[in-house]
Parts: structure tokens; C-alpha cells; sequence
């Protein structure tokens, strides 16, 4: 039992070491190149979204890959953890060190054909490594009071990634003497641009240490002669028709159709929320220097409560239950983000950034508890049927391509939402209040389709 708890620890640190450097990267690439490197947010939002759209199918390309790997020593899906570190360490230092836009020239192709570059290179390391990751929960944990469990570790482990990345960046704009005027000319700009390649070269340390771990720590070996799998592999001849077959294979389930829909409109609404954080902090309240760390210390109450509540309402009213009650409070809260159109006095408009983003990140911590055990859930359902069926696809060996496509429609939805906020904050947009307050009920739209299509998935209550 000791073992086991292990186990499943050293399992879940992985998502701390996948989540980090994305958290980062997501929640201040924008703002580092739009406000301190100089180019426009729609040559940045659209770097974004090639570098998501890249993540998203190589997530079901390395998801399929790995389910269609001949088990070895070393397991099917483990040995990806370790091919996606070099890429990862690299170019999540590289990203930081774009050439510098001239002054006045937003549109400078130059600085946005290197994001673009490094932003693919980037996305497809931790690709190659996020979905064989991610996709090993079923194999973990068999039944769904385990994977709860670990979804709660992960959970856990995900909070502090989140956590941990949005107070780095805190920190990072809590060190701006003026943060309103930080381009890479101006003395704010320059300091940042001096310790972000350290800021990412300790970020990228921990997250190595913690996929090493991760990689030691699951069981995935699978002895050759206790294992019919192994001889399934070997036999096993796979064409090109067949590997897109069993790609869409997960579409073809209406509660996991439903599940997907929802997981894109919901991973928008949730990518604008945290990409307009800093801005919002910046130009509608107008923080700066230590006020931007005590504003995170003042929320970050709000993010252990909201991880401990939801946690403990995944066994009391269910999984689905419990992610849409998640979603109307987000809706809720968003809404509320139009009381900024108000000109309060400063401590006022403080106090309610506070309990708004705070309730906000609170909800939001629901994202991290409740999608896992679900697509587990779903991939349980299809095996069943596949076996009452007497179908050939067994619906274990198709954890891949049910978390590829997963996470295909988590990124292929926050490259929208980067498109979505780009067209948003294009010119002098980025910088004026109003634009930035109007997002707030583009979230709230967003997250209502999406709970919409939650509300569908019906699970079949076993016998």
C-alpha cells in the first residue's frame, strides 16, 4: 500500500513538470512581447496559436504513437518523458531571447518569425511528452476511486505549477519601476529582459527533476511472457488507414463528443482568463511594483480553499455535477468583471479585483480536479461497449487517442482564444482599459457553450 501511495505521488509530480513551464510561458509570453519586446498582439496572438495548433496534433500524434508502441522494458508510453526533456529545456530558454523589435515597428517580421520558430519547437517537445503522459492515467488507476485520487494529487500538483507560474510572473512585474512603460529600450523593459533567461532557466530545472522523477517513480514494466499484449504488438501491422481510424475513433462516442466540444470552449474561456490577468492588474487597477505580489498573496487564500472544496464535492454530487456548478460560478464571477466600466477609487477597485479574480481562480481550480477521472470515465464506457460489441479495437490499448485528442481540443481552443484576444487587443488596444474589461463577458459567453454541452454527457449507471 505504502508502494502504491508512492507511486501515484511520483505519477502526478509529472503534471507539475509539464504544467510549469506552460503555465509560464501562457501567461507571460504575451505580455513579454506585446509590452516589453514591442510587437503587435496579433502578430504575438498568432504565434501563439501556431505553436497550440502544433501542441494539439502532435497530442494525438504522440498519443496514437505511444498507444501503437511495442512494450519494452521500459514500458510503451515512459520513454517519451525522457525524449521530450531536451527539447523542452532548450527552447523554453530560447523563447525568452527573441530578437528586439525596433522602435515604433510593431509589425517587425523578423521578432515574429522567431517566436513563430521557437514557439513550434517548444510546443512540440512537450507534446512529445505531455499526451504518453497523460494518457497513462486508465493504466494507473483502474477504478475511478483511484484515478480520483490521483486527479486530486494532480490536482494539487497542478495548483502549485498555476500557482507557482503566476507568481513568477507576479513577481517578474512586481520588480518594474514603471511597469506602464517596460519596452526593452526603457529601463523596466531592460531589467526584465536581463534575468527572464535565469527566471526560465530555473523553471525549466525544476520541471526536468520532476519528469525524472515521474519517469521513476510509474510502473509501467511489462514482463514478455506475462503479457499477450507484447504478442498483440508484434503482430500487429499498422497502415495509414487504420491510424486515422483510430485517431477519430473517440468521436465516435456521443458522451465523449460532448465532453470534447465542451473541453474546447471551456480551455478558451480559461486561456483568455489567464492571458488577460496582467493586463488587467496593470492598466484597470493599476498596480505596481510590490502591490502586484501582495494582490497574489490576497488571492491565493481563494486558491487552496477552491482546490480543497471541489476535491471533497467530486465524491458528495459527482463529476459532472460538480464541473458545471464550477462553470456557472466562473460565469457568474466573469459578469461581475463589468463593475471595473465603474471609475472607483483605487482601494476600491483593489478590494474588488481581489474578490473577483479571487473567486475566479477558485473556480477555475475545478479545470484541474474534474477532467481527468472524466475522460477516464469515458474511456471505461467506449471499452465496455467495444466488449459487448465484440469489437477488435481493445479500448485499454486506446488511452492515447482518447487523451491525444483530449488535449488536441484543450490547445486547438486556447490557439482560438489567442486569436480571439489578439484581434482584440490589436494596436493601441492592448493598453486601454476598456478593451481589457470588455473580455470579461466574452468569458462568460464562452464558458455558458461550453457548459452546454457538459450538461449533455450522460453517463450509463453500471449495473
Amino acid at each position: 500500500m505504502e508502494s502504491k501511495k508512492f507511486n501515484y505521488l511520483g505519477f502526478s509530480m509529472g503534471t507539475l513538470g509539464f504544467m510549469l513551464p506552460i503555465t509560464f510561458v501562457n501567461a507571460y509570453s504575451f505580455q513579454y512581447y506585446v509590452y516589453t519586446i514591442g510587437l503587435d498582439a496579433l502578430l504575438v496572438s498568432i504565434g501563439m496559436f501556431i505553436g497550440l495548433i502544433v501542441f494539439s496534433f502532435g497530442a494525438i500524434l504522440f498519443g496514437v504513437i505511444s498507444d501503437n508502441k511495442k512494450p519494452g522494458k521500459m514500458g510503451k508510453r515512459r520513454p517519451f518523458l525522457l525524449l521530450s526533456l531536451p527539447g523542452m529545456i532548450i527552447f523554453m530558454i530560447l523563447i525568452w531571447m527573441p530578437p528586439k523589435c525596433p522602435e515604433g515597428q510593431t509589425m517587425y517580421w523578423p521578432t515574429a518569425f522567431y517566436l513563430w520558430t521557437i514557439g513550434i519547437l517548444f510546443s512540440a517537445s512537450m507534446a512529445m511528452g505531455f499526451a504518453p503522459y497523460y494518457s497513462m492515467l486508465p493504466e494507473q488507476a483502474p477504478t475511478e476511486k483511484e484515478r480520483v485520487k490521483i486527479a486530486s494529487i494532480q490536482g494539487l500538483f497542478n495548483i502549485i505549477a498555476v500557482v507557482g507560474g503566476m507568481a513568477l510572473v507576479m513577481v517578474l512585474q512586481s520588480l518594474l519601476v514603471d511597469p506602464l512603460n517596460s519596452k526593452w529600450w526603457q529601463p523596466s523593459g531592460q531589467h526584465i529582459i536581463s534575468i527572464l533567461p535565469w527566471v526560465s532557466g530555473l523553471i525549466t530545472a525544476i520541471s526536468a527533476i520532476t519528469i525524472i522523477i515521474t519517469f521513476f517513480s510509474t510502473q509501467e514494466h511489462i514482463h514478455e511472457e506475462d503479457n499477450s499484449e507484447i504478442l498483440l504488438a508484434k503482430n500487429k501491422k499498422t497502415n495509414i488507414r487504420k491510424s486515422i481510424k483510430q485517431i477519430f475513433a473517440p468521436t465516435k462516442h456521443i458522451n465523449n463528443r460532448n465532453f470534447l466540444w465542451q473541453t474546447i470552449f471551456y480551455n478558451m474561456a480559461f486561456r483568455l482568463c489567464i492571458v488577460v490577468m496582467i493586463p488587467f492588474l496593470t492598466y484597470v487597477l493599476h498596480l505596481k511594483q510590490e502591490k502586484y505580489f501582495m494582490f497574489f498573496l490576497f488571492i491565493a487564500p481563494f486558491a487552496i480553499s477552491g482546490f480543497f472544496l471541489w476535491q471533497k464535492l467530486v465524491s458528495k454530487i459527482g463529476l459532472i455535477d460538480g464541473f458545471s456548478n464550477s462553470i456557472k460560478l466562473n460565469i457568474g464571477f466573469s459578469i461581475a468583471g463589468l463593475i471595473f466600466l465603474i471609475n472607483f477609487p483605487e482601494w476600491v477597485g483593489l478590494i474588488l479585483g481581489i474578490f473577483i479574480i479571487g473567486f475566479l481562480v477558485s473556480c477555475l481550480l475545478a479545470g484541474f480536479i474534474f477532467p481527468n477521472p472524466i475522460t477516464s470515465a469515458l474511456v471505461d464506457e467506449i471499452k465496455m461497449e467495444q466488449s459487448q460489441n465484440n469489437d477488435n479495437i481493445e479500448g485499454k490499448s486506446l488511452s492515447g487517442s482518447y487523451f491525444g485528442l483530449n488535449l488536441f481540443s484543450m490547445n486547438i481552443s486556447s490557439g482560438i482564444a489567442s486569436l480571439i484576444l489578439g484581434i482584440i487587443f490589436v494596436g493601441d488596444n492592448a493598453e486601454d482599459p476598456l478593451f481589457i474589461i470588455l473580455t470579461f463577458p466574452v468569458i462568460a459567453l464562452i464558458y455558458g457553450i461550453g457548459l452546454y454541452f457538459l450538461q449533455k454527457v450522460k453517463f450509463k449507471k453500471k449495473k
